[in-house]
């Protein structure tokens, strides 16, 4: 699939679409990834997005860009949630934007924005592997290619700090580890999706690896008692007004406290055979903030995961350090809350 001219600003995006632009895109309609346009400084381009998401289960962050980043995020028209087939076509091409940011292929949705020829650039920060290309493709696009050089640059060096050292591991060194979202018990990452990759680069083993699971899936409870993993990590958020019928893990973020994510701790593990596992008698249970899985920051996930899982190897590693220097480089908001604990 080819958009575009054939003379100008030639991208190859994560999907293998060949994007051609006249110039920098200046109009950018976005249905995932703002945080990524913001780390570019690109954010004066967005004329319209999917708001649902971010506001709707990314409450603090939307509560902190809309009190501290000086870009009038909730004027911003909302196109509708692209990822449900929810979006407004003729709301997108009412805003004449110049590119459509999606985070994977939406073909009812792309072959409308055809018909307008609105091209359509696919990234992805979802997988490790993909985060540092599609930083790039939005520095291109975006006509930011130094800052996103910086910002890959950056990336890559908080990466390493953890890698140089788990990369000679014996695997016999590896601490068996279960993530489960917090949303939905049981539910788990493959080895190399999301948060079951960040267990591998942290020196770890992801139990769901030897269940069969290849991007996300449940585990059985019988299989976690059987496996009986050393660590624990269950993601969390702010979903106590999302979710009332979901579990109830402590709430993280920009405006966390860790009094109150203790607090709602004491009723989490009443759950068949989860006082036998190992992880919960030696108190080896943490939480991560669930959107540290699926953007250029998951390398903040990666230090919390690797001083839990090798706390001796990572004793002098300070994940709260790495993202508030990431917000003072790259955001245009401060680092507040609770985001590992």
């Amino acid at each position: 699939m080819a958009y575009g001219k054939d003379t100008g600003i030639e991208l190859t995006d994560i999907l293998g679409d060949r994007i051609i632009l006249e110039k920098p895109a200046r109009r950018v309609v976005a249905s995932f990834f703002f945080e990524e346009i913001f780390a570019l400084g690109a954010q004066d381009a967005i004329v319209g997005w999917s708001r649902a998401y971010w506001e709707g289960r990314r409450q603090w962050t939307w509560e902190k860009y809309v009190r501290e980043s000086g870009f009038p995020i909730d004027k911003i028209p909302d196109i509708g949630y692209a990822a449900t087939g929810s979006a407004d076509i003729e709301k997108i091409a009412s805003l004449k934007p110049d590119l459509f940011i999606a985070p994977f292929r939406m073909t009812d949705l792309e072959q409308h924005l055809g018909k307008y020829g609105i091209p359509v650039l696919h990234v992805d920060f979802h997988s490790l592997e993909n985060n540092c290309a599609s930083i790039m493709l939005l520095g291109k696009a975006l006509g930011v290619e130094k800052r996103a050089q910086d910002l890959v640059d950056f990336y890559q060096m908080q990466i390493r700090k953890v890698t140089d050292i788990t990369d000679r591991l014996p695997p016999a060194e590896k601490p068996s580890v279960y993530v489960e979202v917090g949303l939905n018990a049981y539910s788990t990452f493959g080895r190399d999706f999301m948060f079951g990759k960040t267990i591998g680069l942290a020196g770890g083993k992801n139990i769901a690896g030897d269940f069969g699971i290849v991007k996300n899936g449940t585990i059985a409870l019988e299989y976690l008692l059987k496996t009986d993993p050393e660590i624990i990590i269950i993601t969390s958020a702010n979903w106590a007004n999302q979710f009332e019928n979901r579990p109830r893990w402590p709430a993280l973020g920009y405006y966390a406290t860790p009094e109150a994510a203790v607090d709602r701790l004491s009723d989490r593990f009443d759950r068949p055979g989860w006082d036998q596992l190992r992880a919960v008698k030696n108190k080896h249970v943490y939480y991560i903030h669930h959107g540290m899985s699926r953007h250029i920051y998951d390398f903040v996930a990666l230090h919390y995961f690797a001083k839990w899982i090798h706390p001796e190897l990572f004793a002098d590693l300070d994940p709260e350090e790495a993202w508030r220097t990431f917000h003072q480089r790259f955001l245009p908001v401060t680092l507040s809350g609770k985001w590992g604990l």
